[in-house]
């Protein structure tokens, strides 16, 4: 459950002027929840809205496939965000393959 002691996580990728992918783990915290109608959405320090839906299943399919999600938000704790700024660090330092590369 999302509350407004929630932190969302977000890996962003970017590319520099040579065509090296670059990445950057970003962690916010929630402003406020707005519950509307037909959506409900979060405000963070550093993101407009999200919609909830997004967020929460973004986080369940972290959860249970044991994969890093890059350019779409998700919940984190401090252990996890850990985990993603290291991650982040060596894929920078080294590369990142994606799963569907991993395939080929």
């Amino acid at each position: 459950m999302i509350t407004p002691a929630t932190k969302i996580g977000y890996i962003s990728s970017s590319k520099d002027e040579a065509g090296k992918e670059t990445y950057e783990f970003i962690e916010a915290k929630i402003k406020r929840i707005n519950v509307g109608k037909r959506i409900t959405s979060i405000h963070t320090n550093k993101f407009h809205a999200l919609d909830i839906e997004d967020i929460e299943s973004n986080t369940k399919i972290i959860t249970e496939h044991k994969i890093m999600l890059v350019n779409e938000p998700f919940i984190t704790n401090d252990e996890y965000s850990e985990r993603c700024r290291k991650t982040v660090k060596y894929w920078n330092e080294h590369g990142a393959l994606s799963i569907i590369e991993e395939c080929d």
